[in-house]
Parts: C-alpha cells; sequence; structure tokens
C-alpha cells in the first residue's frame, strides 16, 4: 500500500479568553482543507462535556456548553484550552500539495 494513501495529519486550535469575564459557552469551527478526508475525523480531548458536529463536507463544530473558561485577567493559565484531532488525507495527492485549515472560536457570555 502506498504510504501517501495512510498519511494522518494531527491538527491544533488554540483559545484564549481574553475577555473581562467568564465564557459561559465556547465554540470553536475548524473549515479543513478540501484535501482532507473529513470521514477520517478522530478528536483528542480532554474528559470535559463538549459535542462536536461536520457541518457540510469540510467543517467541523466544537460546542461545550457551560464550561465558564475564565478570562485572562482574572486566571491566565485557566484562560487557555485547544482541541486537538487528526484527520487523513485524500488519496493520489500530488508530492508538494499544501493543506490548509481556518479555526476560529465564538465564546458566548
Amino acid at each position: 500500500m502506498d504510504l501517501l494513501k495512510i498519511i494522518r495529519h494531527d491538527l491544533y486550535c488554540k483559545i484564549s479568553n481574553t475577555g473581562n469575564d467568564y465564557a459561559e459557552h465556547v465554540y470553536i469551527i475548524d473549515t479543513l482543507d478540501s484535501d482532507l478526508e473529513i470521514g477520517t475525523f478522530l478528536c483528542y480531548l480532554p474528559v470535559i462535556m463538549y459535542y462536536t458536529s461536520i457541518i457540510g463536507t469540510n467543517i467541523v463544530k466544537f460546542d461545550f456548553p457551560y464550561i465558564y473558561l475564565p478570562d485572562s485577567g482574572t486566571n491566565l493559565q485557566g484562560s487557555v484550552g485547544y482541541v486537538k484531532y487528526s484527520v487523513r488525507q485524500k488519496p493520489n495527492l500530488n508530492i508538494g500539495t499544501v493543506i490548509k485549515k481556518q479555526c476560529r472560536h465564538l465564546f458566548r457570555l
């Protein structure tokens, strides 16, 4: 089997609450490159309550209800979080293909 067909990409999206109050609810939305197979998505998260959903063909949404993420002025270390996951690239990509992603996060106070 060609090794290029089984390459997984580990992806990481960091968030930080730089506001001035706790974030009650956090959403992380990541748009994946069209050269990745969304059906091979695997998430590696700590044991906290969260929901993951796939939107369309290339968007992953992480939903952290009632997380109460502190602001950086109150608790700098506690105001930071992340998601880590992996996804396999599509087979038979040309050598040198660039894999892009766009991650954004939303806070609800």
